[in-house]
């Protein structure tokens, strides 16, 4: 009976350490179950890119670079139709040197016409690409600072809104409650901390890419008879 007793001892203290193991890895278990989650929202770029008074300083800003570009091109474009409307008031029988001289001009300001629009059109294309990385690094940087004020661990783009079958594929968010959507919120908080130049940004000639620009000596056509 003494040895029973003995056995029983042991088997309960046998029992009693697996059961203390076993709540000790289910409270282990638990605590990783409960611990804080990185909290997560979406952000809509497009809807935030329209209402940003930065971005729209930055479009500004591009269009003035256009604008003095498209004048260089169409005053060019003037030019040549002034020169073939004299063109067609001149005789090349009565006036076969004009005539000759009014065609080589014609030739050289198209062909000036045409190396102008292709470096236009490079140097436009720098500029879009650097004010859009100086752009989105500048976003970046305002997102992090937000995200960190206001605990965010991940920031999601929002899905479109008409989505086909093969873009969904592309897609890095399906679904998303709209509690979580901090487009609003966000762009209200970038135009807080947007501050406007003090002055309207200029542009520097040097953007302006001119080529085969001169003055070429014509006149302007007779009047008809």
């Amino acid at each position: 009976m003494k040895y029973s007793l003995l056995s029983l001892c042991s088997l309960l203290l046998f029992c009693s350490t697996v059961i203390q193991t076993q709540a000790a890895e289910l409270e282990q278990r638990t605590e990783k179950r409960n611990a804080p989650v990185g909290k997560t929202v979406v952000l809509d770029f497009e809807a935030f890119y329209a209402k940003s008074a930065y971005f729209r300083m930055l479009q500004g800003r591009y269009k003035s670079i256009q604008q003095p570009i498209a004048e260089q091109l169409k005053t060019m474009e003037d030019r040549i139709k002034q020169n073939m409307d004299q063109l067609d008031y001149t005789s090349q029988e009565k006036d076969p040197q004009k005539y000759g001289t009014l065609e080589d001009t014609i030739e050289v300001e198209k062909l000036t016409l045409k190396l102008t629009q292709q470096r236009a059109l490079d140097h436009i294309k720098g500029v879009e690409s650097k004010m859009f990385s100086e752009g989105l690094a500048d976003f970046k940087k305002l997102l992090a600072l937000y995200a960190e004020e206001n605990g965010i661990d991940l920031v999601l783009p929002a899905p479109p809104k008409n989505l086909t079958g093969r873009k969904l594929l592309d897609v890095q968010t399906l679904y998303h409650s709209p509690r979580i959507d901090i487009t609003a919120d966000f762009t209200a908080y970038a135009n807080a901390q947007f501050t406007p130049p003090a002055e309207a940004a200029t542009v520097d000639e040097s953007d302006v890419p001119v080529i085969g620009t001169e003055d070429t000596e014509t006149t302007a056509p007779a009047n008809a008879k």
